[in-house]
């Protein structure tokens, strides 16, 4: 998560930085929307259209 301290970058952006090999594109990408349905990370939900290029950022307590 220190990747994302105080920083807003993309849902791609994200996954690039943490995959090792592009095999783990798939799960990274899978783990990191599931960390925003926890609430761990957030994005704007209110977009119509929620993709990998949207920005995501470590949710402090504020949704």
């Amino acid at each position: 998560m220190d990747k994302l301290k105080d920083k807003k970058i993309s849902a791609f952006e994200l996954t690039n930085l943490i995959m090792k090999s592009p095999v783990e594109y798939q799960r990274v990408s899978n783990n990191i929307w599931k960390l925003v349905a926890q609430n761990i990370l957030k994005t704007d939900l209110e977009n119509e259209k929620v993709t990998m290029k949207s920005i995501v950022e470590i949710n402090n307590g504020s949704n």
